[in-house]
């Protein structure tokens, strides 16, 4: 009879209902529910209701069966928080039991997820760089495409006098923004007369629209007005301070400036906040750029340029059609005939700021998509550790799992508290992570000169969480369907059908963490040789003991110099214009011979140097001679090195004459070849000029008594009262600079090999700990057939050694093509050989047993009667 037989007015109290249903299986709820429905229903019919519920409730109770009850792990009326309680209290259990499994865990995951979390923070720092300004999408540097002989050249530099008719002929362009660049922007030293204080500051030249365009945060001033008089100067807070005491006491005071601003007067109209750690744009003040125009005659023409330009546009602006309309903008100007403007990204250009033939080749984008692989493939090793030590131990809980099933635990459930674990694993191993970023953070810092700071950064917490959230699904998911399938049968007697595929899986995870650590170790070594190679390599002139510094007044250069000459231990000294060897701008063209039409386009390196250049750089003189005073009107003389010479093609060169623009000079000398731009550049060809002051010294210094030495050109350099303070820099320290970057790179790539390995140890051993406990039985028997500790140890290695050496065949001829490929970004690089490749195999497999060998040799010494005891 179905329970709606009954009628609708008597009914079983609905609370003696919900018993019944709480515990009785789904399968024959239905049934005995209607049987008892009729029972009460019969039951009211000659008895009180009273008498017919306690009737109901004793036949209730007779139900507690075992056959009728539901199970408690598969009862769906549990709570959620009581059966994830239950599931943490299993798990902690489950970890005291196998500490060895948990502390290998533990260490992985941690040790992988710090160096996660690290990498977050470089890499979410680099993508943070000049993405703060508010206008930052419709923000553009005008660049310039120019077809040369080479190819496309594209220049960072712009007309001076670009912005105005910029802004006039395109009515998309909201602002257009003119910044000083690097050759005309100052360090100035500025004096307030009212408040008698002085302080030296570097800043840079802009017009109007520049606060506008810029989101640097003006203190005091308006944007829309503090470069509009003629003579504004707009001011640190750092500087404002500095000079005044304050940024209220800033406004409207007049600044004296030194000869580096003309040594004119400044009115302070405005002090922003200082600049941001993550801006590209580093200042101290903003002058208006019309100052620079009113001193500097040449910046007022269309052949110079002097600056960068940037663009914000219109919203809703069509940047293809714009772009098309854009790059015409200025062939009808003297000299930019075959000059095409780009409108490119300026969010962008620090990341992918590399051009090759006009396109976009590249950057440091590089560095961070390497860093970021480098992240993944390291927490992915973690997470395989966890895989294979997980299933590895599968024999130890087949017994706990059988039982479990024979009691009706459902696979869903078994699933869920293996997840659990999982989870808890992630969750600890997580928090010991933080904990050591936080241990190591400041001498990352200092290697990589950024200031990361863990809590400071707001994406952290969901970093975590997704961590958190990924690992315990990638580590844990397989582990818990693998240990979870089988059946209760195969569990309780303790034999497990494993098929291929298992051992295969865990064998292919081995041959994956190994390969990975081989491309960290490999890819390491051809890194650091290649910065060492770079230290190193012969660039055509001699670098050590060679100091630089600047001398900004031009008076006192020459006399000067004739003192440094006269300092016992000065080997040589010179001087030259526009910055040091080590980062020497100036390149272009205007050469010709022959025919001049062709050979004007040719691109030359074209320094100014000054005399004595050549002999103290140590570079070789070939043919000729060098600039020297012993002869008249050098100014109108070149010289050449080899790769000019090749180009030009002229036979016996020296004494012959080429033109400089109009001007007809002589070539009087030819020089080997000598790199003095970037080794990812190839060598190009150089005609050298003779200028008589440059700003810069080079000064060769000898060995021995170097402090000695530094102090007496320092005192020789304060004799002449220059405004700003001696400043010298060994050229081998700005070398380095130059490849700062990967030298970075390389320390970082160093730490994070060291963590890959130790992960990937980690993992062999916990394999090895479980495979020898499973086969230490087999241990036992064999050592009482008389085998020997080495042919133990053998056997027990030799299965992980041959994956290692599977992983080694695959990872080494990948690694070659990737090296092989990052290095031909250089025009000289180190070439890696055999030998490297044959240490690192060598190692690896070393490395590698030495970890196994541990292990199986602790395995093959125990004695076979505690083998054997408990069989």
């Amino acid at each position: 009879m179905s329970r709606n037989s009954a009628p609708q007015d008597i009914k079983p109290p609905h609370w003696l209902v919900r018993i019944l249903r709480f515990f009785i299986k789904n399968e024959y709820l239905e049934e005995i529910e209607g049987d008892l429905e009729e029972i009460y229903y019969d039951l009211r019919s000659v008895q009180s209701a009273k008498r017919a519920n306690i009737k109901y409730l004793t036949e209730v109770l007779r139900l507690f069966k075992l056959n009728l009850i539901k199970s408690v792990m598969n009862n769906q009326k549990h709570t959620a928080f009581g059966l994830l309680a239950h599931s943490i209290k299993l798990s902690f259990r489950g970890f005291n039991r196998y500490k060895t499994s948990f502390i290998i865990n533990i260490t992985g995951l941690s040790t992988g997820i710090a160096a996660a979390l690290l990498i977050h923070l470089w890499v979410n720092d680099e993508y943070s760089v000049d993405r703060f300004h508010t206008n930052g999408d419709r923000l553009y540097q005008v660049l310039s495409n120019e077809a040369t002989p080479e190819g496309i050249e594209t220049d960072f530099g712009s007309p001076f006098i670009l912005a105005d008719p910029l802004k006039e002929k395109f009515p998309e362009i909201e602002h257009a923004v003119t910044i000083s660049d690097a050759e005309m922007s100052r360090r100035a030293i500025f004096k307030s007369e009212t408040d008698n204080k002085e302080a030296s500051a570097s800043g840079i030249f802009a017009n109007q629209d520049f606060f506008k365009a810029f989101t640097f945060n003006l203190l005091s001033g308006s944007k829309e007005e503090v470069l509009t008089p003629e003579n504004a100067i707009v001011i640190s807070e750092q500087l404002a301070i500095a000079l005044f005491g304050s940024i209220e006491n800033a406004n409207g005071k007049v600044l004296k400036a030194n000869r580096d601003l003309y040594n004119d007067l400044y009115l302070v109209t405005g002090v922003f906040q200082n600049t941001p750690k993550n801006s590209t744009l580093k200042f101290q003040f903003v002058a208006n750029y019309k100052m620079a125009l009113k001193h500097e005659e040449w910046l007022r023409e269309w052949t110079a340029n002097g600056a960068i330009n940037y663009i914000t546009l219109r919203e809703g602006t069509d940047l293809s059609a714009f772009s098309e309309k854009f790059e015409k903008a200025i062939i009808d100007k003297p000299y930019r005939e075959e000059e095409r403007l780009v409108a490119y990204p300026f969010e962008e250009l620090y990341l992918k700021g590399e051009f090759t033939n006009g396109k976009v080749s590249g950057g440091r984008i590089a560095y961070v998509t390497l860093m970021t692989a480098v992240g993944i493939f390291i927490l992915l090793l973690a997470c395989i550790n966890f895989m294979n030590l997980s299933t590895a131990q599968a024999s130890k809980r087949i017994k706990e799992i059988g039982v479990k099933k024979v009691f009706g635990v459902r696979r869903d459930a078994l699933v869920f508290q293996l997840l659990t674990e999982s989870f808890l694993i992630t969750l600890i191993a997580l928090l010991v992570s933080i904990g050591l970023v936080n241990l190591v953070l400041s001498p990352v810092n200092q290697v990589i000169s950024k200031e990361l700071s863990l809590f400071a950064e707001p994406s952290m917490l969901s970093l975590c969480l997704g961590i958190l959230v990924t690992v315990t699904i990638i580590a844990g998911l397989y582990p818990a369907l693998y240990l979870s399938k089988f059946q209760s049968r195969d569990l309780i007697r303790g034999r497990l059908k494993r098929g291929a595929s298992d051992l295969w899986v865990r064998k292919g995870l081995v041959i994956l963490q190994f390969s990975v650590s081989t491309l960290f170790v490999s890819g390491f070594l051809v890194l650091n040789n290649q910065i060492a190679y770079i230290r190193t390599v012969d660039l055509g002139y001699n670098r050590d003991d060679l100091i630089h510094f600047t001398l900004r007044e031009a008076d006192l250069r020459q006399p000067f110099l004739n003192e440094l000459n006269k300092i016992p231990n000065v080997v040589a000294s010179t001087s030259l214009y526009g910055g040091s060897i080590a980062q020497l701008r100036g390149s272009g063209g205007g050469f010709s011979w022959g025919d001049p039409i062709e050979n004007e386009e040719v691109t030359f390196r074209r320094p100014q140097v000054g005399y004595s250049f050549f002999e103290t750089l140590n570079i070789e003189l070939l043919e000729g001679r060098a600039f020297s005073p012993d002869f008249k009107n050098e100014t109108e003389k070149l010289m050449i090195n080899e790769a000019a010479a090749k180009l030009i093609g002229t036979e016996d060169i020296v004494g012959k004459t080429i033109m400089d623009g109009d001007t007809e000079k002589e070539v009087i000398g030819i020089v080997r070849n000598f790199k003095i731009q970037s080794l990812y550049e190839p060598l190009q060809p150089a005609i050298i000029r003779f200028i008589p002051n440059g700003n810069h010294f080079m000064v060769k210094i000898a060995k021995e008594n170097q402090p000695e030495t530094l102090e007496a050109i320092e005192d020789a350099y304060n004799q002449f009262n220059s405004e700003y303070p001696f400043n010298p820099k060994f050229v081998n320290d700005e070398y380095d600079q130059v490849y700062q970057a990967e030298g970075k790179i390389v320390t970082l790539s160093g730490y994070f090999t060291i963590v890959a390995i130790l992960i990937a140890c980690l993992g062999l051993f916990g394999l090895a700990l479980y495979n020898t406990e499973r086969r230490t039985k087999e241990v036992g028997i064999r050592k009482v057939l008389g085998s020997s500790t080495l042919s133990l140890v053998k056997l027990l290695s030799t299965d992980f050694i041959v994956l290692v050496a599977i992983s080694l065949f695959i990872a080494l001829p990948v690694s070659y093509l990737l090296v092989t490929d990052w290095l031909n970004g250089f025009s000289m690089h180190y070439k890696p050989d055999l030998l490297l490749y044959l240490v690192v195999a060598i190692a690896t497999l070393l490395l590698s047993f030495a970890t196994v060998g541990f292990q199986t040799l602790k395995t093959s010494l125990i004695n076979p009667v505690e083998c054997l005891r408990n069989e």
